[in-house]
């Protein structure tokens, strides 16, 4: 405005993604950090009781939604992203974040 170019420089419009970056990256209780716990405890949990805690934790946000099942019995959810929403099948989702390192690439890089 002192320079007088303000007028020059069009607004910006932007959607304030705040409560989706929580969403996902909160500590304790974003849906990240849940899905590892429950992956560590996989004997346990299942999906489904993933899924159960994110609801549990998310579900009266505007950014996440609980959803049905899946064509498979899966439950889903959904993000409101930046972009509109996409819907997720749990499916699969702990056995995926459960990753087990090769044991020679353990031992690279404890330099055995």
């Amino acid at each position: 405005n002192r320079e007088g170019i303000s007028c020059f420089v069009p607004e910006i419009p932007f959607l304030d993604n705040t409560e989706c970056v929580r969403l996902l990256q909160n500590k304790p209780g974003g849906l990240i950090h849940i899905m590892d716990n429950q992956a560590r405890r996989m004997r346990k949990k299942t999906d489904h009781t993933m899924v159960k805690a994110f609801g549990k934790r998310w579900g009266n946000r505007s950014s996440f939604k609980m959803g049905g099942l899946d064509h498979s019995g899966f439950p889903t959810f959904t993000i409101n992203h930046f972009n509109g929403p996409i819907t997720y099948s749990v499916e699969g989702f702990l056995e995926r974040n459960f990753d087990t390192l090769n044991p020679d690439f353990v031992s690279l890089l404890r330099g055995a």
